[in-house]
């Protein structure tokens, strides 16, 4: 008697060679194509030519036993390796996949479907990070832990602020000296100007002292940020800032608190350029990521403000569009 998992895949014979020899990542370059059957559904890897056909509910089985991770046998091993390699993804990353479907409960006769864009989605961040040097003690780090969490959003997020931030710094020009970073053609003195925030009169700095309110950052974002924080006190979130700690700075004093004005990639920081802020700082991490500071969160990333990376830091990743909220309540598989 067969096994009820028996028949996940067919494999046509005319793959079998290119298969075997493929490399586990040999279909990284090409987005495998996902076609519908009555019933069924079709994945065909474009760089190695592996085509797989099996029953949408033999799908949901495999997606089940991966997702598990109980023990396979041969056969099925084989099988989830050439899924693996028609969709140039390795076991690991076939867990995630399927563990995201499960989540979403995403129906039967629409799973292939959901299952390509859920590799596509992750093939792409991947790429996109692939870009940001090993050396990087904080993004890469950061945007590596949401894919393993299949926290596309989040990973999405944090790329597009280093991309803003990467747009601008590399084009500006700076000196430095020990503690302290400076703009000889007056770049900040131009791009980093006043805004009053009212909501965050009276709120205390590092050293205990209240703010006025009144604060430098990045020209163009002055109507988001002014946006941002006139939602978070209708929403009643003003709560979640317990310490203002900094946002534009061009000197720094070694503290445990205290940021690079220059990063690994010898540009500019986010905050001597007036991109970033930092909340609650020296607060207990718990604070830092408490059910109030998310709901704040969730309203600073609709007006293009990414949290992190870091449970205190917030970046500007560029204008937003007016007409909805972005990507910050969607699935997390999205």
């Amino acid at each position: 008697m067969s096994s009820p998992m028996g028949n996940w895949v067919r494999i046509l014979p005319w793959v079998i060679v290119p298969l075997l020899a493929s490399s586990m990542n040999a279909g990284l370059g090409a987005q495998p194509r996902v076609e519908a059957k009555q019933g069924s559904v079709v994945i065909t890897g474009n760089a190695t030519n592996v085509r797989i056909e099996m029953s949408n509910r033999e799908l949901r089985q495999m997606a089940r036993a991966v997702g598990s991770q109980t023990q396979q046998n041969e056969a099925q091993q084989r099988r989830i390796a050439a899924l693996e390699r028609a969709l140039g993804a390795r076991t690991e990353n076939l867990r995630l996949f399927f563990r995201l479907l499960g989540e979403e409960n995403v129906p039967e006769d629409q799973m292939g479907v959901r299952l390509i864009q859920i590799s596509e989605r992750y093939r792409s961040l991947e790429a996109q990070l692939q870009a940001v040097p090993a050396s990087n003690s904080e993004t890469r780090p950061a945007v590596e832990r949401a894919l393993s969490q299949g926290n596309f959003v989040e990973a999405d997020s944090l790329l597009r602020a280093r991309q803003y931030w990467r747009g601008i710094a590399q084009h500006v020009t700076f000196r430095r000296s020990p503690g302290q970073i400076f703009f000889p053609d007056g770049w900040d003195v131009s791009h980093v100007t006043t805004i009053s925030i009212p909501q965050l009169r009276g709120i205390s700095d590092v050293e205990g002292h209240p703010i006025t309110g009144e604060i430098r950052f990045f020209q163009p974002a002055h109507e988001q940020l002014r946006r941002a924080f006139e939602e978070v006190e209708e929403a009643h979130l003003l709560g979640a800032i317990k310490m203002w700690c900094k946002s534009f700075a061009t000197s720094v004093r070694p503290t445990p608190t205290s940021f690079a004005l220059i990063t690994e990639e010898e540009m500019p920081a986010p905050h001597p350029l007036g991109l970033a802020f930092d909340i609650n700082c020296r607060e207990p991490e718990g604070t830092q990521r408490s059910a109030t500071v998310r709901a704040f969160a969730e309203i600073m990333a609709r007006h293009g403000f990414v949290w992190g990376p870091g449970p205190f830091h917030f970046q500007y990743a560029g204008p937003v569009a007016t007409s909805g909220p972005p990507n910050s309540s969607a699935p997390r598989g999205q």
